[in-house]
């Protein structure tokens, strides 16, 4: 599936609203728990992004899975968020406190 650089755009943002959805319900768990532990960085496992996957917002894309497998292709396994590394490994992402904050806080402008 070959996509343009606009819509590789439109995919990032999807993903960033899957993430977004997920740290509604779960953020400030994982905020808390992160704070305790002392951790800058939190692995988060593929199979707890599924449930909050937009599958609506997009004709393309039915699950995250899909969506996921292009991304991490199309973009070598890392990609930018808020001027943040997000690694997007084969079965887990790896993201920062201070991006989970950013994504909560709906701030950060730009990509």
């Amino acid at each position: 599936m070959k996509r343009c650089e606009k819509d590789l755009e439109r995919v990032i943002e999807l993903f960033i609203e899957t993430l977004r959805n997920y740290f509604v319900a779960r953020g400030k768990m994982i905020r808390s728990l992160m704070e305790v532990a002392g951790q800058d960085k939190v692995r988060i496992e593929l199979p707890a992004l599924f449930w909050y996957f937009p599958k609506d917002k997009d004709k393309v894309f039915k699950r995250f899975m899909d969506l996921y497998r292009y991304l991490r292709g199309e973009t070598e396994g890392r990609i930018i968020i808020y001027g943040e590394v997000v690694e997007l490994k084969e079965d887990h992402i790896v993201i920062s406190r201070s991006l989970i904050n950013k994504i909560m806080g709906g701030i950060g402008g730009k990509r």
